[in-house]
């Protein structure tokens, strides 16, 4: 079967990454390994506190990783994110394929997609806060009134 790009987030249990990354780090990549997947790229993305607990944590690591797979693998690799005890939830997606290299790109070199995101057009109209924009509105309608 053909190979396709996926990209995967993981909310890992933070007091067991920050006790031995390394070893968290190395059960994630196990899993791909296990289903034949090859990493593109991977790394910490955020930590931080939970809007709700999930599985009784209330702080959370989300672990972003690109990688190709076949696509038939993917239920394998769901059932193994499932049962690892340090993964509490996972989102798996098929990016678009113009955007994945990118994507990649900027995960492996940061200041790459810093530089990226300071040559972005600025935006060419201003905007107002949307209250401001009520304010005015209604200041509007009381004249016209």
């Amino acid at each position: 079967m053909a190979s396709r790009n996926y990209e995967v987030m993981f909310l890992l249990d933070s007091g067991k990454y920050a006790t031995d990354p390394e070893q968290t780090t190395a059960d994630i990549m196990a899993t791909f390994e296990r289903v034949g997947a090859e990493v593109k790229a991977h790394r910490p993305w955020q930590d931080g506190k939970l809007a709700y607990p999930v599985k009784k944590q209330y702080k959370g690591l989300h672990y972003l990783v690109y990688f190709s797979a076949d696509s038939l693998a993917m239920e394998e690799f769901g059932r193994l994110c499932r049962l690892n005890t340090k993964i509490l939830r996972f989102m798996l997606i098929e990016p678009p394929a113009q955007l994945f290299d990118v994507m990649v790109e900027g995960l492996l070199d940061p200041e790459k997609a810093r530089s990226w995101a300071d040559e972005a057009p600025a935006e060419q109209t201003e905007r107002r806060p949307r209250r401001d924009r009520d304010r005015a509105r209604d200041e509007e309608e009381a004249v016209e009134a």
